[in-house]
């Protein structure tokens, strides 16, 4: 037998970088966790003192550690003179070089240090430990991992498990105060009283959110903010949730107008036409708002198609802010969207499914009947014309037998789709990831029609104090077909007194009226293109990719850098069988069309923003910004057509 060389494998530097990445990984993570470890067992500090007291020495290491002290006030206030410069020492080496020279000796017994006299004269009482535990949720019930828990007044704290669990063990104390503070989560106090178990829910801190508008340059506060927007939570698009991001949008915001088409119905590939502010008595052309989704453009094709789970929250800038911020480009409005941001918490995996239905009315449409419709032309004279007497007679008589087509019914039906959305969800206080699986098909009332959509999106995100990086990954996929059986309102205009086929069951092409001119007039069967095979579907897919990395300098100075990278690729299908009558008295090798346009577009832009936000006396606030952007956009279209087929 021939053994396979591991050289003959195609993917073996591949792979062993993915090993080597998984070796580093692991001796990141292992040296992590050794470091966590010698903080929590071994604290260290940096003391310099000239000529101190040891009650001064004794203040100093309360502030750097988290050891409660106990000593007599007698036996302290007699060391003084005390010369010490040490630097990230053990506080054991601190403390002996204290009490150097002295009949004072120390004791550690869990959070506490005991002073006192080495011949044990100081009356000081046995320290009794305590132990407090119970559990940190949120209002929906998840645990939430790295709470802080503080026993007030002091250093001595724990932080919350994965499970939200805390066990704290504390000397003995009277009027314990607990308190408990979560990002993003109103801090709480708890007196302890004599309980050993403390629960506790913590409230969402909404309101620094709700002061913040998004415009995707850069934050503002909305006390600071002097342009007209409307901001939209991911509560608030979960409660009237449409379907359809833009008409969701506009049950919320009056502002946001959709222009009724009638003419295309509830067709899911058409995009709507729609207002922001208004549209002028001298304005042509388009009236859309531009759409910016975490901080890039994009089109209004891909905002129909975003998964409304993946959305975080909406801000819609109107006036003259759009134009401030996005110059001419903003003249319309801008949208700006901000996908979900990842909370911490153990891992919570949610889904949510739903059935819709496209249910055609027709109810609306008060049409004569064809015994109505014939007999009232007839008696406004349109069939008195000798040339026509031999069909209206014949339409009559199948009209006395009961022919009473109904042309609204044939292209419609009931469309039953249905949307599907996964989402996990975890992490802790720094690391935090979110991943989004989703799937929405809708099924439009013309027969043939539909639309279905595939998102997928992966958010990573850490911070610190100082730093904070996201990485955000979303792919999407679209496949949709239009209706073979052309627009609705032709069925609307046709005669119920004709029948798309005849007696024997072939189709009819066109029908004979005495109010047409001339032959090339004929009233032509909506129903041709549908019996041919005519068909025209597209498709595209999707992938985005944005980098956001913040520095704060100060709590109100920061520098933002973004970096985003999009690639569309789309293709249009059409085709035209043989048999069609646009191709009658051609030859065999003219016959039939399939064409085919293959677009591809790839961007990338780049966005530095530097900020500055103050509030002095509480009145006066002081925002500053500065920012720059360079972009690149490149399209590549290919279409072709191929002609001759043999059959349909």
């Amino acid at each position: 037998m021939k053994k396979k060389r591991l050289d003959d494998f195609p993917h073996r530097g591949r792979w062993s970088q993915i090993l080597l990445r998984m070796k580093l990984t692991f001796v990141l993570v292992f040296c992590m966790l050794v470091q966590t470890f010698a903080a929590v067992n071994a604290q260290t500090v940096t003391l310099k003192k000239q000529n101190a007291s040891l009650e001064e020495i004794i203040w100093e290491l309360k502030e750097q550690t988290k050891f409660v002290f106990l000593y007599s006030s007698a036996d302290v206030a007699t060391v003084k003179g005390i010369d010490i410069d040490m630097q990230n020492s053990q506080i054991d080496a601190i403390l002996k070089k204290c009490l150097e020279g002295t009949d004072l000796q120390f004791v550690k017994e869990n959070n506490a240090i005991i002073i006192r006299q080495a011949n044990g004269k100081t009356a000081v009482p046995q320290v009794q430990s305590r132990k407090i535990t119970g559990k940190v949720i949120d209002e929906d019930g998840n645990p939430l991992p790295g709470v802080a828990v503080l026993i007030e007044g002091t250093t001595i704290g724990v932080a919350t498990d994965m499970d939200g669990k805390y066990d704290l063990t504390c000397p003995e104390m009277k009027d314990i105060v607990l308190k408990f503070s979560y990002i993003g989560m109103k801090p709480k106090s708890v007196v302890v009283g004599n309980k050993t178990v403390v629960d506790v829910t913590l409230e969402s801190d909404s309101q620094e959110m709700d002061e913040v508008v998004v415009t995707g340059l850069l934050n503002r506060r909305k006390s600071g903010f002097a342009g007209t927007t409307t901001v939209i939570s991911k509560q608030e698009l979960a409660k009237v949730s449409t379907g359809n991001i833009f008409t969701t949008i506009s049950t919320l915001d009056a502002g946001f107008k959709i222009e009724e088409n009638n003419l295309d119905g509830s067709n899911p590939n058409k995009l709507p036409d729609f207002t922001i502010r208004g549209k002028g008595s001298f304005q042509n052309g388009s009236t859309a708002p531009i759409f910016i989704l975490d901080g890039f453009e994009v089109s209004l094709e891909r905002v129909q198609d975003l998964n409304n789970e993946d959305i975080e929250n909406i801000t819609i800038l109107k006036d003259a802010s759009a134009t401030s911020i996005y110059g001419s480009r903003g003249a319309n409005g801008v949208v700006v969207i901000t996908s979900l941001v990842p909370k911490a918490g153990t891992l919570k995996a949610s889904y949510r499914g739903s059935v819709k239905l496209e249910i055609p009315d027709l109810s609306t449409y008060d049409l004569l009947n064809a015994k109505e419709k014939l007999d009232l032309e007839y008696r406004l004279g349109a069939w008195d014309a000798e040339a026509y007497q031999d069909l209206y007679r014949e339409l009559k008589e199948k009209v006395d037998n009961g022919l009473d087509y109904d042309w609204l019914s044939l292209p419609v039906r009931t469309g039953v789709g249905q949307n599907h959305s996964l989402n996990v969800m975890g992490g802790n206080e720094e690391w935090r990831f979110s991943a989004n699986l989703a799937y929405d098909e809708t099924i439009g009332v013309m027969k043939g029609s539909d639309r279905k959509n595939f998102n997928g999106s992966l958010n990573l995100s850490y911070q610190t104090k100082k730093l904070m990086v996201s990485e955000n990954l979303a792919i999407g996929t679209n496949n949709n077909a239009n209706s073979p059986y052309g627009t609705f309102s032709d069925y609307v205009a046709m005669n119920p007194y004709w029948t798309p086929y005849d007696d024997n069951g072939k189709l009819i092409e066109n029908y004979d009226h005495p109010l047409t001119t001339s032959a090339n007039s004929k009233k032509e069967n909506p129903v041709y293109n549908k019996y041919i095979g005519n068909w025209n579907k597209t498709r595209y897919t999707n992938v985005r990719n944005s980098t956001s990395v913040r520095y704060n300098f100060t709590e109100n100075f920061y520098l933002v850098g973004t970096l985003g990278l999009s690639r569309n690729f789309s293709q249009a299908d059409n085709f035209v069988p043989p048999s069609h009558k646009q191709f009658a008295g051609k030859e065999v090798n003219q016959k039939g069309r399939f064409g085919r346009t293959e677009t591809e577009t790839n961007q990338w832009q780049g966005r530095l923003n530097l900020n500055y936000t103050n509030t002095f006396n509480e009145k006066h606030m002081l925002t500053l910004g500065g920012s720059g952007e360079i972009e690149e956009k490149k399209e590549e279209r290919l279409s072709w057509a191929g002609t001759g087929f043999s059959n349909d």
